[in-house]
């Protein structure tokens, strides 16, 4: 299929958004995530999470591996991979090969030391997760989701990549982070369902400072800064 104008592509995205159960409005984005560019693939993606349109998560899926290819001209900056990613955690897809796909991808471009959550050596991923939490700031929020979706045989590393994503400079991620608690208590030191619950509570209710301090105990850790 014919490629279209960018800005041709976004004004039908606009009119999806606007009219989202209108007839087409699917078709318009299942024709966008099969054969657009990445910054027209990147808005179809984020206005799937947006609606919630669960339909669509095989499109997503197929779209996600063509933004390998070509590489780094395809995806600059990882934006096609990086909404791809999120529409799907919002859709609450399980996919695990695909979350760990996208973290340890190495596209020359890194930021901040994020690429290095994929290092072979735990150490390494907990260093990196600290780094992205220090200096990251916004930018690094996805990198940090791309690791505690894909998971990881060390704890500490889901530990600060789940305190980072609590720190004042990336507000609106509690949710995330207790959706991760209630499917996955079972990493946190404090294995019994009662103490899950507790967590999740605190996670949920609590300003951020006290929310990092109970995760951090959760994990075996000292009360962080």
């Amino acid at each position: 299929m014919k490629r279209r104008p960018l800005e041709e592509t976004l004004a039908a995205l606009r009119r999806v958004r606007e009219h989202p159960a209108a007839d087409g409005s699917r078709d318009e984005l299942r024709r966008v995530l099969s054969s657009e560019g990445l910054h027209a693939v990147a808005r179809a993606a984020a206005l799937v999470g947006e609606l919630v349109i669960e339909a669509l998560v095989p499109d997503l899926v197929a779209a996600f591996p063509r933004f390998f290819e070509g590489l780094p001209k395809s995806d600059p900056g990882c934006s096609a991979k990086t909404a791809t990613v999120e529409a799907l955690r919002r859709l609450e897809h399980d996919d695990p090969p695909l979350y760990r796909r996208g973290a340890v991808h190495v596209q020359m471009e890194p930021v901040w030391g994020g690429h290095l959550l994929a290092d072979p050596q735990p150490p390494v991923r907990v260093s990196a997760a600290r780094a992205v939490a220090a200096h990251g700031r916004g930018t690094g929020i996805p990198l940090l989701h791309l690791r505690v979706l894909a998971g990881d045989e060390e704890p500490r590393v889901l530990s600060e990549c789940l305190l980072a994503l609590l720190r004042p400079d990336a507000p609106g991620e509690m949710p995330f982070v207790a959706s991760f608690l209630r499917k996955h208590g079972d990493v946190a030191a404090l294995r019994r369902d009662e103490a899950v619950e507790f967590l999740l509570a605190v996670v949920r209710d609590e300003e951020a400072p006290t929310a990092r301090d109970a995760l951090a105990r959760a994990f075996g850790k000292g009360a962080g800064p």
